[in-house]
């Protein structure tokens, strides 16, 4: 679980390809964005090539009321 407005910063430990079998965020708010392509909704970032320089982030906008 997560709160509304939170972030995270992932950096790989080495160099390799993402494998992702499964993706899922709430589509236009909660996302992932690697050196700065945005991933959404079930559009996951399978295949793409990561390293310790690579930027990660993952976003919760959502705002609950």
């Amino acid at each position: 679980n997560y709160g509304n407005r939170e972030s995270c910063t992932i950096t790989p430990q080495e160099s390799g390809t993402l494998s992702v079998t499964s993706f899922s965020t709430e589509l236009y708010y909660d996302y992932l964005t690697i050196d700065g392509v945005r991933y959404d909704g079930t559009t996951g970032p399978d295949g793409v090539s990561v390293s310790p320089s690579t930027s990660m982030s993952c976003f919760c906008v959502s705002v609950m009321r």
